[in-house]
């Protein structure tokens, strides 16, 4: 695992997407893009989106650090979200040329909604699946 706090162009392992934005709660998350290897192969087969927050000094944090709270205030959908149309911006985007991207969301935002978001996100490109 990268170390929090070490730019991500200095950990082979690990490639920081930054996505500041207004949108509360969402405006201080940060996706981390881990490569996972094939087995066989050993060359990067796709890459796990990992959602982390700063804490005050700066250090990234897990889920544990963040998501008792967010369930409480009935947040995770909303945080499902945000991490869904950032991974679909960044599949659209030149970065994101040729990526297989794994999005773990919580199980109370698997269903018709998150259909209708990931449409939704996709008629807003053009009609443009990410590739």
């Amino acid at each position: 695992m990268a170390r929090a706090g070490l730019p991500a162009s200095h950990d082979a392992n690990f490639h920081a997407f930054r996505h500041q934005t207004p949108d509360a709660p969402c405006h201080r998350f940060v996706l981390l893009a881990q490569p996972v290897l094939g087995l066989r192969s050993r060359e990067v087969e796709l890459h796990e989106l990992l959602l982390r927050v700063p804490d005050d000094d700066g250090e990234l944090c897990g889920p544990e650090a963040f998501l008792a709270v967010a369930e409480r205030c009935d947040l995770v959908e909303a945080i499902d979200r945000w991490v869904l149309r950032r991974a679909l911006a960044l599949l659209r985007s030149p970065a994101g040329a040729g990526l297989c991207l794994a999005v773990n969301v919580s199980a109370r935002s698997i269903g018709p909604a998150v259909i209708d978001l990931l449409e939704q996100e996709i008629a807003a490109a053009d009609g443009e699946p990410p590739q």
